[in-house]
């Protein structure tokens, strides 16, 4: 089976596997093989007491091992409610909308990203460990604007500011303002 034959969604997470001294050898070959052959194996593997489905591939000069969930373990789309969107886009918007994807696309670099909730509960925790008295703030409930959205205009803001004018567009200003005198009259 190849790679991208598998849906994402099974898989959950990697594991590297290596080779025991007097297993070098036979790793190698197979490693070799995947990678000229551009496949992967599915097997069932067990691990901590429970059985996992398990895809076999090779990632820079090494096997991994990605556990993966079972067809019955992946929830389909049309299972879930409040998926069916009936609203409709007219080609402008769609042009658009492209445009801004188009301007924000980077290379993925992982080390961009870091799990800065983690670390921010770590420091907590250490704080907490050396004597320090930790205190939470009350939540905040996030209330919404109240004014309807004007799609066309986001989507031109969103697109100047990506290419470095900053500025959003007229109407979408005009527009902003028509709301915001609406909500202070009534």
């Amino acid at each position: 089976m190849e790679l991208d034959e598998i849906d994402p969604l099974f898989f959950d997470r990697p594991y590297y596997v290596a080779p025991k001294p007097e297993g070098a050898k036979p790793y190698k070959l197979l490693l070799e093989a995947m990678q000229k052959t551009k496949k992967v194996g599915i097997a069932k593997v067990v691990m901590w007491n429970k059985e996992y489905l398990a895809a076999l591939r090779p990632l820079d000069d090494t096997l991994v091992l990605e556990t993966m969930h079972f067809n019955d373990e992946v929830v389909k789309a049309d299972t879930v409610g409040g998926l069916e969107v009936k609203a409709k886009v007219d080609e402008r918007e769609l042009k658009m909308a492209t445009q801004l994807i188009d301007s924000l696309t980077t290379e993925f670099k992982p080390t961009r990203y870091k799990d800065e909730y983690r670390e921010q509960v770590m420091a907590i925790i250490e704080r907490k460990a050396a004597g320090e008295e930790i205190h939470t703030a009350p939540t905040r409930e996030e209330k919404g604007t109240g004014r309807a959205t004007n799609l066309m205009a986001a989507l031109e803001a969103s697109l100047a500011k990506s290419r470095g004018g900053g500025a959003a567009p007229r109407h979408a200003t005009a527009t902003h303002a028509r709301t915001t005198r609406r909500r202070k009259s009534a």
